[in-house]
């Protein structure tokens, strides 16, 4: 885990990052990296104090693997509030299968599939983004 400024972290998940900031006297945590790789978040937490079932709200930039990965469990361990973005959400909550790219379907055999998660909020614009003081800004390109 290394320490950004007081208060934000970030997690190194293999070739992905998470980030965990301090809010409303819990964790938010910004997308949850790969399947399989809830250790390394729970492991970063312990090493600050903190363990996954401080986590209150996770924001989701969008549905790739490698970003909701971990969400599954980590919404089982923590009942934390989901987020994202309107277009992701099927895809989330799994009611709609993900379009693959060539590369995903390549990698999917190695890096397994995410456990679904519900979403409890989404976004479809710039705005308040369900935490004091966090805004969200719509980025598309990368997903729908």
């Amino acid at each position: 885990m290394k320490r950004i400024v007081d208060g934000v972290w970030e997690v190194g998940i293999g070739y992905v990052h998470a980030h965990v900031f301090e809010a409303d006297g819990g964790l938010v945590l910004v997308d949850t990296g790969t399947p399989g790789k809830i250790g390394k978040i729970d492991g970063a937490l312990r090493d600050i104090g903190r363990k996954v079932e401080d986590v209150r709200t996770i924001l989701l930039t969008h549905w790739h693997y490698d970003h909701i990965g971990a969400l599954g469990e980590i919404v089982r361990r923590s009942g934390a509030t989901v987020v994202a973005h309107t277009s992701d959400a099927p895809i989330i909550d799994g009611s709609r299968a993900p379009q693959l790219t060539r590369v995903m379907k390549l990698t999917a055999p190695f890096l397994g599939k995410p456990a679904s998660a519900p979403v409890d909020r989404t976004l479809d614009a710039d705005g308040p983004a369900g935490v004091a003081g966090v805004t969200a800004l719509h980025t598309p390109g990368h997903t729908e």
